[in-house]
């Protein structure tokens, strides 16, 4: 009878009685029934540790000792901010720990959840994670420094100190000195100003900003602790302005409220001290023994003072118990010590955990605590051998005894008691030397006693009726009795083949016998005889004898019986007899032989996952069909679970005439199964049934505790692989030293870039990642706020937890901050989080932009064409466009112009996800208006619906004109050398085409004129054609209009086509340039002849030997050299010729030119010498 306990107020016993009103019936329990106090949940984990103020961020929660749930509703999660704001988080799914839990149990259940935005969700580093079943709703668990944190804000996404310690926004520091920590900085907009850790401002060593990725990094000192027996955890802020204000103090980021307190920008962090002087273990083996002492324990530990013995330790079990400590070595880094627990009582209790302190004598201030576990022990029987003798006596007996009060100081054999067969044991017990408390192993001899099943109870002799006083049984055996020596033959066909034999070997066989008969006799009509021909050597007897025919199957037991040969001694003896089990088989029949293993493990959970042990049975089988293959075979086990069929091997196959002689071997791949039970295999092929036998399903060892108490990890996937074949716990193989794994290494990922909008599979490669299904990894992208975890698809390893590799496949989900629109290369962190187990790995992913709308041209060249032109290059540069992965292929780029469409790209300059810039050749038609038409370029991927557009101006035909002239003024009395650039002329002027005129002007526009020869005679002219000296183009040589033609020609005006009477006043000189049918004017101003200047020295030359003479004289011309110039009565007047000075003879100035006479100096060599005149 079934019945669910009822839910009662509070913890009581109470005794229920079964009613059965029919029949009268009240039973009384006989023992009462206790309601207990219900355990409180506990928040176990959270992961991850923050979610995102503006969008839903999943999150997982670890319950223990949560109250059983049947849906989703029937769990509430509350987020409580300090102001005591409270808002729901919605409930998404949960699992529970333990599969086989009864639903509405209280349990450890995983739940997770959609963080709340909206309303009350704010920005804050201390929110409180409560969690509650809707029935019990004062039975809360809280989870405190939950962060909800904005997006936009800068935000501490990672710390590190010098020694390897890190964390996201939190890292621990050595109390006793200082550390060298470091923050880095995601979202900073602006360069970090400060870091202030319990308000005080911190030297920064470095700090680092980069503006285009808003990363920010700062390093500085952590002082070590105020207090040295103190090891508080603090908190600091990463300040980004001058000035915060008076009321902001690092205490707001322990309550959320900075951004109340705060005037500035800023991030919080957290640093947690701790003893780093604190001795830590770095080994040990197993921390629990029984009550009775004597466990061995190696221990490594780090940080202990150093010493040379022993007895420069002490070890206390308890508070009281003294252990035995012995040094195995030991160094000023680490010491491996020896210890032995002492004994300790155990108050009733199965198991008790007990404080271990540690102490070093010369050093108390440094201890070592630690809990070791006691189990209370129960005195037992591990083994006996032999288990049986003859009723002479004088049989030698071993037992090893667990945990018997034998103590190898103070104890003797005399302190054991033995009776055997209710008397007491009169011979010495010998007990060996390795013997203790633990383990007593003793000997005693049997005496002569009446055949069969012996009580020996041995005990202490100071309590015999104790509760260490145990019993076994023994086997006394009729010294005159045969026994059968194993194997014994068990079954056979039911019609051999004529000749087959069968042995038997017979111990303490009478050798007044040579002969013997066996009969075997069974249901059925089972019931012949066979003679057996017996060869008798040293008491061992070997029978053979023909295998009997009963001509039916079934069971028959065989007895074998043996009768003195000599009628004499017959008649004073008793036969001897020896019966065991035998069945008959039709030996052409299909028949189970046998299977191995005959019992299988469950499957097993190991750190909270379940492990599927499915080995393989290898199953016997005679008889069977000789064409059956693996495919057509199918083995079911309990009628629900079908096995997988590995293979088939027909071993032996018979001849056309051979009875019972194929033999196969059939080889499975048992299923799944959860919980222990035995189930009934059924192999089938071919339409009929080829074997049925029972497989019993045992659960296997919790190996990860069994791991754990020797500071191990359990190789789930090792185990897997080699699947137990009995309960029995180990340690080889399957529990491995966590410290000593391999580096994880990530060898391929594919694809390495993907669309920002997610959604892509990608598959990841790696080796000695420690992760055998999907639900061992976490896979984020990103870090801190944005950080966004991927949707773990599978997860195939090979090898074990020490050599492994294996694929992942998982989707990308979107770029992390939600950006679709830019490149971005983001970290992606592969983590691996189980029993002892702590691994990361980070690879990069890079994020493609996604496009969005119509692409955008954002610059264009030309952006004006001529009319009616061919073939003009148009470059154009798009953003929001796709990357074209191949240069080469022109055909993604496309463009609509000028009622032309789906034109090809002419080139591709370059693609990127940022931009693409190319070149397309584009044609204009007729006109003689300025017109705008419209380009539109387009991937081909996506066609004219998402072009990006920008106007061409078309121009109508230009006119010519001169938009340049050099120089641009002349000046009278020089020859003017001209060079103007026209504009806009046919592309195939040439020099020849040219004409140029000049017109004489005076400044008020007058014709001027000067005397010229023409047709031979002189005649004043006001107009003179010009030589035409050279015609450069200056545009590029694909120029085919007047649009885009441009050209240099040049030309000179001498100094007699400049009228004289003009010199000092100036003119204008209008020109006219014709090419063709094309006419371009300018006018050239030309000024007076007014600048100071050398005209001429008369004469040129002078004979080097009349230098210096009164009668050589050189006459210096100058014009507009002024009245004051080389005037002596006004000022000086000196002139060099060469290096010799010259004297001055005389001056005169007529007009604007002034004539000075010189004498120059004597001169030693002949040469063009340098002159100089200078006054004033």
């Amino acid at each position: 009878v079934g019945r669910t306990a009822s839910t009662v107020a509070s913890p009581r016993s109470v005794t229920p009685t079964l009613n059965v009103p029919k029949v009268s019936l009240a039973l009384a329990f006989p023992t009462p029934f206790t309601f207990k106090t219900a355990p409180n949940p506990v928040i176990l984990g959270v992961n991850p540790f923050s979610a995102d103020v503006s969008q839903q961020t999943a999150v997982s929660l670890s319950l223990l000792s949560f109250p059983g749930v049947t849906a989703n509703s029937d769990v509430i999660v509350e987020l409580r901010w300090p102001d005591n704001t409270a808002v729901k988080a919605q409930v998404t799914a949960f699992t529970r720990t333990d599969g086989t839990a009864y639903p509405t149990a209280i349990q450890d259940i995983d739940i997770q959840i959609l963080s709340p935005i909206g309303a009350g969700v704010v920005e804050s580093s201390a929110v409180r994670v409560v969690v509650y079943h809707t029935e019990f709703q004062t039975r809360q668990t809280f989870f405190d420094g939950f962060r909800m944190v904005d997006p936009t804000l800068p935000v501490v996404s990672g710390m590190m100190t010098e020694e390897g310690q890190t964390g996201a926004d939190a890292v621990k520091v050595r109390a006793s000195v200082k550390t060298q920590t470091t923050a880095l900085i995601s979202n900073a907009r602006k360069a970090i100003a400060s870091v202030f850790v319990s308000d005080i401002a911190q030297d920064i060593a470095l700090t680092q900003y980069d503006a285009a990725s808003r990363a920010a990094k700062a390093v500085w000192t952590t002082p070590k602790s105020q207090t040295a027996t103190s090891f508080p955890t603090v908190y600091g802020q990463v300040r980004y302005e001058g000035s915060c204000g008076a009321q902001c103090t690092t205490d707001c980021c322990a309550t959320g409220q900075c951004s109340a307190a705060c005037a500035c920008s800023l991030s919080c962090f957290k640093l947690v001290f701790y003893d780093d002087l604190k001795p830590v273990v770095l080994f040990t083996t197993e921390l629990s023994g029984p009550e009775i002492g004597g466990t061995e324990v190696i221990m490594e530990i780090a940080k202990l003072p150093q010493i040379a013995t022993g007895a420069e330790a002490e070890i206390v079990f308890d508070g009281t118990a003294y252990g035995e400590v012995y040094v195995i070595e030991s160094s000023s880094q680490s010491t491996k010590l020896q210890i032995f627990t002492p004994v300790v009582a155990m108050n009733s209790l199965p198991t008790r955990a007990v404080t271990v302190s540690l102490v070093v004598k010369a050093r108390p201030d440094r201890p070592l605590t630690f809990a070791f576990t006691y189990t209370a022990v129960v005195t037992s029987v591990a083994s006996f051998s032999p288990s049986a003798g003859l009723n002479t006596g004088g049989q030698a007996v071993t037992v090893n005894m667990r945990f018997y009060p034998f103590n190898a100081d103070t104890g003797a054999p005399d302190t054991i008691g033995i009776d055997f067969a209710g008397a007491t044991l009169a011979s010495a017990v010998t007990v060996s030397p390795v013997s203790d408390n633990q383990l007593t192993v003793f000997s005693f001899t049997t005496p002569a006693v009446d055949p069969g099943a012996k009580t020996v109870k041995v005990y202490p002799k100071s309590d015999p009726f104790g509760d260490r006083a145990v019993e076994f049984t023994f086997a006394v055996t009729d010294s005159t009795f045969i026994s059968l020596v194993q194997p014994v033959p068990s079954a056979g066909p039911s019609s051999p083949p004529a000749g087959t034999l069968d042995i038997v070997s017979v111990e303490n066989y009478p050798t007044y016998a040579t002969t013997a008969s066996i009969r075997f006799l069974g249901a059925g009509g089972i019931d012949v005889t066979v003679a057996a021909t017996v060869t008798v050597a040293g008491g061992l007897a070997t029978l053979s004898y023909a295998r009997p025919s009963p001509g039916a199957v079934g069971a028959s037991v065989a007895t074998l019986t043996v009768t003195a040969t000599d009628p004499n001694v017959a008649a004073a003896t008793t036969p001897k007899t020896v019966s065991w089990a035998y069945d008959f088989y039709d030996g052409n029949a299909v028949r189970f032989m046998n299977a191995i293993p005959a019992t299988l493990p469950t499957n097993t959970i190991v750190y909270g996952r379940s492990v599927a042990l499915q080995p393989t049975v290898r199953v016997r089988i005679a008889q069977m069909p000789q064409h059956l293959a693996a495919a057509d075979v199918t083995a079911v086990f309990g009628g629900i679970f079908e096995a997988s069929v590995l293979s088939v091997q027909h071993t032996d196959t018979c001849s056309a005439s051979g009875v019972d002689c194929n033999r196969t071997t059939v080889t499975l791949r048992a299923p799944d199964i959860s919980s222990p039970v035995t189930w009934n295999v059924v192999i089938t092929g071919a339409g009929q049934q080829l074997a049925s036998f029972d497989m019993v399903f045992f659960s296997p060892c919790a190996f990860d505790d069994v791991c754990s108490a020797v500071q191990r990890t359990a190789d789930q996937k090792w185990l897997s692989d080699n699947p137990p074949a009995s309960a029995a716990c180990f340690t080889d193989d399957v529990c491995v030293n966590q410290n000593n794994l391999l580096e994880p290494t990530i060898t391929k990922v594919s694809p390495i870039s993907a669309p920002a909008t997610g959604g892509t599979v990608v598959t990841l490669e790696y080796q000695n990642i420690p992760a055998f299904s999907s639900n061992d990894v976490v896979i984020t992208f990103g870090s801190g706020s944005t950080a966004v975890l991927a949707s773990v698809s599978s997860l195939v390893a090979t090898g074990t937890l020490v050599d492994n590799a294996g694929t992942i496949q998982f989707v990308a989900p979107k770029v992390p901050g939600g950006n679709t629109r830019v490149l971005t290369t983001t970290p992606v962190t592969i983590s691996v989080d189980w029993g002892s187990i702590s691994s990361a790995k980070v690879t990069s992913f890079t994020y493609t932009p996604v496009v969005e709308g119509a692409a955008v041209v954002g610059s264009l060249f030309p952006t004006e064409l001529g009319q009616d032109t061919r073939d003009q290059a148009v470059s154009v540069l798009l953003t929001n466009f796709p990357r074209v992965a191949s240069l080469a292929d022109v055909s993604k780029v496309r463009a609509s112009f000028d009622g032309k469409s789906d034109i090809i790209a002419t080139q591709i300059l370059s693609s990127s996800f940022a931009s693409t810039s190319a070149i397309f050749t584009l044609n204009t038609t007729a006109t003689s208006v300025l017109t705008r038409k419209t380009l539109s370029v387009y991937h081909s991927s996506f066609g004219p619906s998402q072009a990006g557009a920008r106007n061409i101006s078309v121009l109508p035909p230009p006119t010519p004109l001169v938009d340049t002239f050099f120089p641009a003024r002349g000046v009278m009395a020089a020859a003017q050398t001209i060079s103007a650039t026209v504009d806009h002329l046919d592309p195939a002027t040439t020099q020849s085409s040219f004409v140029v005129t000049v017109h004489l002007k005076t400044l008020a526009g007058a014709a001027a004129t000067v005397p010229q020869t023409v047709g031979g005679a002189s005649r004043n002219v006001s107009s003179i054609n010009l030589t035409v000296a050279s015609w450069t183009t200056l545009h590029a040589s694909t120029c085919t209009s007047t649009q885009c033609s441009r050209g240099s020609v040049n030309f000179a005006v001498a100094a007699d086509q400049l009228p004289a009477e003009l010199i000092d006043v100036g003119m204008t000189l209008a020109f006219d340039i014709r090419a063709g049918s094309d006419l371009v004017s300018f006018d050239l101003p030309v000024d007076a002849d007014t600048l100071p200047r050398f005209v001429a020295a008369e004469p040129g030359f002078v004979r080097v030997d009349q230098a210096g003479g009164a009668g050589t004289l050189v006459t210096l011309s100058m014009r507009n050299a002024g009245a004051s110039f080389c005037n002596t009565s006004v000022s000086d007047c000196t002139v060099t010729i060469g290096d010799k000075a010259a004297t001055v003879v005389s001056r005169a100035a007529s007009g604007r030119q002034t004539d000075v006479v010189v004498r120059p100096g004597a001169e030693g060599a002949a040469g063009a010498k340098a002159g100089t005149v200078s006054s004033g």
